[in-house]
């Protein structure tokens, strides 16, 4: 069994070999200020050891300026066929007295591969459900689909994914617990990838931090190699989903013959569906150093009066709130805006 995570490329070229990627969204003001969010930058650093292999994974999350966590994999290659994971995690935050609570916990995840030197089970050493996670792959080596069996609640998912000619264009998402629910994306070839940017230079897939399979252990996995082949091109679409619709409160007025005044700023997108373009910078020897995607948007103001009558909605239930008219008094424009999402590659 060889471990599919090469130092070279099939034709024997040296691959590069990356040292970290950054991730930072800058979020637009009016984003903030709506969702009350702030600009979360995530960092993964990769080891080596001397035959090239991952070592070690490092990703560090700043969730502002008093919240930090810290995740790290340790990769242990010493049994044929298997690899040995050491996951520690440690995380801190300080409340507004400034007093600091520090957290942290070490599990292991053991690795099954297959002849080709792919991950085709991965079982945790602390695994409340007792299943272990199952992955397949195509006939030349490409990462097919992952999945859990039903556990002992009741809960059993997969993804798969589909390839057009050695290029990734569609993900299928499902689950069961109690029901099923299925989530299908899928994209044209030319809109996906509209320059054919190569994606096997590197010994980091860049598709992995935009097809994401999850905030576990397999999205490192899918980086480093370890799930296979992937696509064979830079997927140059950054997100493609719905935007959710707005969850509107409606207030219970308890008071009759009133009226409340309010003033809320909100943010309206394009349109239902947002596709936003990956964009790629290079070197001068062709290997990616910046990719990121813009998310425009507005910043509305809307101010409106509820004027509450004295009909009870329920009239045969005392307590029922008192019906009430929503009068716009006027929903204006107040700038355009955009969020970025900026992705930084360091080479050794």
């Amino acid at each position: 069994i060889t471990i599919e995570q090469k130092a070279e490329k099939e034709d024997g070229k040296k691959l590069k070999r990356v040292k970290s990627v950054n991730f930072e969204p800058i979020l637009g003001d009016g984003y903030k200020e709506v969702n009350h969010e702030n600009d979360v930058e995530r960092t993964y650093t990769y080891s080596y050891d001397e035959q090239g292999r991952v070592a070690r994974v490092e990703e560090k999350i700043d969730v502002s300026a008093t919240e930090k966590e810290t995740y790290t994999y340790r990769f242990d290659y010493h049994i044929v066929g298997e690899i040995t994971v050491d996951y520690h995690k440690e995380d801190y935050y300080v409340d507004g007295t400034g007093q600091k609570h520090e957290d942290s916990s070490d599990e292991k995840y053991f690795l099954t591969l297959n002849e080709q030197g792919n991950v085709v089970k991965i079982k945790k050493s602390d695994d409340y459900d007792h299943v272990d996670t199952q992955i397949g792959y195509t006939a030349d080596g490409r990462l097919a689909k992952v999945w859990e069996e039903t556990d002992r609640d009741g809960y059993s998912w997969y993804k798969k994914l589909y390839y057009t000619d050695g290029l990734l264009t569609k993900g299928e998402f499902w689950e069961r617990y109690g029901s099923d629910s299925t989530e299908i994306q899928e994209l044209p070839v030319d809109r996906l990838y509209p320059n054919r940017y190569p994606s096997n230079g590197t010994n980091i897939d860049f598709n992995a931090f935009i097809f994401e399979l999850g905030d576990d252990i397999e999205e490192i996995l899918y980086q480093i190699g370890l799930f296979g082949k992937s696509s064979d091109c830079l997927m140059e679409i950054g997100l493609w989903d719905e935007y959710d619709t707005p969850y509107v409160r409606i207030p219970d007025y308890s008071e009759p013959n009133k009226v409340h005044t309010y003033t809320k700023k909100y943010i309206k997108w394009p349109g239902k569906e947002r596709v936003l373009p990956m964009k790629y910078e290079f070197d001068g020897d062709q290997f990616v150093i910046k990719f990121w995607y813009e998310e425009p948007y507005e910043l509305w103001e809307h101010k409106y009066e509820d004027r509450v009558g004295d009909i009870k909605q329920e009239p045969n239930y005392p307590n029922s709130p008192y019906e009430f008219e929503r009068v716009t008094i006027y929903d204006k424009l107040l700038r355009s805006e955009k969020n970025t999402y900026v992705y930084t590659v360091v080479y050794e």
